[in-house]
């Protein structure tokens, strides 16, 4: 009975563990869905199992017309994950206190959601890329590569998460420590080894780079040139708050919401402008002239 009823440090810590590994899965079953728009229906191109299946059936066509095909997929990949990992990584403390702060969850406890949700974020490029990587050995009709590749993946995302928690796990920010930071790291790390790996098996079967260099280095500026323009609109934002509105009651609620807001759209319309102005992926401004043709 004295064994059942114990209660030192080492059973709370088990407690703590259990519930990390579970907010920690929850997160990544988030950000797996944003990666999942991003995959589905960007540019005519239809990234699950059906379209992997047509282009299996691809296999005797030229390595041009697979490569042209998979530069086009990452390409999408690139221009709708990467504003989405900036954004992540800027607004991620914003994000989660439009959306948590509240009831329970208190403002100390938003660094440590921040910090797994920027940690998994590091590596949301590259699991997507590598989605996108793996279709094409489909098409080569090679699947032990991507398999054996994914397998590395496994082994080294539990064992850079497994000596990463316990560090990061002296950390902590009011009653929340740090350690499922540690796995999220050693998640991302895992994703990008195998996007490499992939890529470079790849590219020995296709020849040549599947990315453009100029495209890349727009993608990321225009993240960072939103991400700047974002941030001033959330100093102004909150300055606006604090003279306007009353920091408690209904009123001082609406204030982390609705900044959270200003700033996703401000930050997301100033992204897809300036990609409009680059003349690289997905055009607003053809579409709004589309959109103003249908109507």
């Amino acid at each position: 009975m004295s064994i059942l009823l114990n209660t030192d440090d080492r059973n709370f810590d088990a407690v703590r563990f259990s519930v990390y590994l579970f907010r920690v899965n929850e997160l990544g079953r988030n950000l797996g869905s944003i990666k999942n728009i991003a995959l589905r229906n960007i540019g005519g191109e239809e990234l699950d199992g059906v379209s992997r299946w047509e282009l299996s059936r691809q296999r005797l066509a030229a390595p041009e017309v697979l490569k042209a095909k998979i530069e086009k997929a990452l390409g999408s990949i690139y221009f709708w994950v990467m504003p989405s990992t900036i954004g992540f990584l800027v607004f991620g403390g914003t994000i989660i206190a439009g959306i948590y702060q509240r009831g329970e969850f208190l403002s100390t406890d938003v660094p440590v959601v921040y910090g797994v949700l920027a940690a998994y974020s590091l590596g949301l490029i590259a699991s997507s890329a590598s989605r996108v990587l793996s279709t094409g050995f489909y098409a080569l009709r090679d699947s032990k590569t991507p398999a054996r590749v994914a397998y590395i993946r496994v082994i080294l995302s539990l064992s850079i998460g497994f000596l990463l928690m316990f560090p990061f796990d002296e950390m902590q920010s009011g009653n929340l420590h740090y350690g499922p930071v540690g796995l999220a790291l050693g998640t991302s790390v895992a994703a990008w080894v195998e996007y490499w790996m992939l890529r470079y098996h790849l590219k020995s079967n296709l020849g040549s780079s599947l990315s453009k260099i100029k495209d890349l280095a727009r993608i990321f500026s225009g993240s960072c040139m939103a991400a700047i323009i974002g941030y001033v609109v959330q100093v102004f934002v909150k300055m606006g708050f604090n003279d306007l509105m009353p920091n408690e009651g209904f009123f001082g609620s609406l204030e982390q919401p609705i900044t959270a807001a200003i700033v996703i759209l401000s930050f997301g319309l100033s992204y897809l402008i300036l990609m409009d102005l680059f003349g690289v992926g997905w055009s607003i401004s053809r579409w709004l002239r589309t959109l103003k043709e249908v109507s």
